[in-house]
């Protein structure tokens, strides 16, 4: 079950990941918090809904 969950979370990671990346790579105005998912203003260093850091 553990292993499960931690695989499901790295793909998660790795999905974010790319979101972030491919946002960066077109100039967006935007960034997707790692841990709620949440979109955020470029400018923001924390995360808008769970405080996270970027």
């Amino acid at each position: 079950m553990f292993g499960k969950k931690a695989k499901a979370e790295k793909e998660k990671e790795k999905e974010i990941e790319a979101i972030n990346k491919a946002n960066a790579d077109k100039d967006s105005k935007t960034w997707v918090c790692p841990k709620c998912k949440t979109e955020n203003k470029k400018e923001s260093l924390m995360c808008r809904m769970c405080g996270n850091f970027k």
